[in-house]
């Protein structure tokens, strides 16, 4: 029977850093939507894809480039798991700011 060490310290690091991450690139796109004219708040659907992927990506990346990838596979956490560790924040704020705005 496999079992999973409960969320430490370490997943919210990842989850945190997520976090942090997303709103870098969202700063990034609503600095050019600005300049472009457009709102830099309230996107489209589509453009709130592109944030949140690339966020990922980069949270993805990120986990990599620390080695942290390692440490979450010798603890039982699977490739899976980092990406939804990732992705979980990264959604969530997407869809918190579609709402509120």
């Amino acid at each position: 029977m496999a079992y999973a060490v409960p969320l430490g310290r370490v997943e919210v690091g990842v989850a945190s850093r997520a976090a942090l991450i997303w709103l870098g690139v969202r700063a990034v796109v609503g600095v050019l939507l600005l300049l472009g004219g457009s709102s830099p708040i309230a996107v489209g659907p589509r453009t709130a894809i592109f944030i949140a992927l690339t966020a990922v990506v980069a949270g993805v990346v990120d986990v990599g480039r620390r080695r942290e990838h390692v440490l979450l596979a010798n603890l039982g956490t699977g490739p899976a798991v980092v990406v939804a560790l990732v992705a979980a924040p990264v959604v969530l704020l997407e869809i918190l700011l579609a709402v509120l705005t």
